[in-house]
């Protein structure tokens, strides 16, 4: 969320030159108008998001507590649970070999 609380998504706008850029912008900033930031340029927006996935995956007990949310998660969510994945000796497309 931006300053004003909105969520931001992605923008887009064209120069005089007819160069595009893109950038994030608020709700609120494009379409009602009643925020007065700017939006931040994807580059710039994105590179800070992935330096935060980048700290979060360094520390191994980040890690270790997500995959437990996402193990548990999936196991309440699917129904037949293990028991889907595919048997025999050759392994199936987009399923782990081991």
């Amino acid at each position: 969320m931006w300053g004003c609380g909105s969520y931001l998504f992605g923008w887009n706008g064209c120069s005089h030159t007819g160069k595009r850029y893109f950038y994030y912008k608020c709700k609120k900033a494009c379409c009602d108008k009643t925020c007065k930031t700017s939006g931040i340029e994807k580059g710039i927006l994105e590179g800070i998001v992935l330096d935060c996935i980048h700290d979060f995956l360094s520390d191994s007990s980040s890690v270790e507590e997500a995959s437990a949310k996402l193990y548990e998660e999936q196991k309440r969510e699917s129904p037949i649970g293990r028991a889907s994945a595919p048997r025999g000796n050759r392994p199936r497309r987009g399923w782990p070999t081991s």
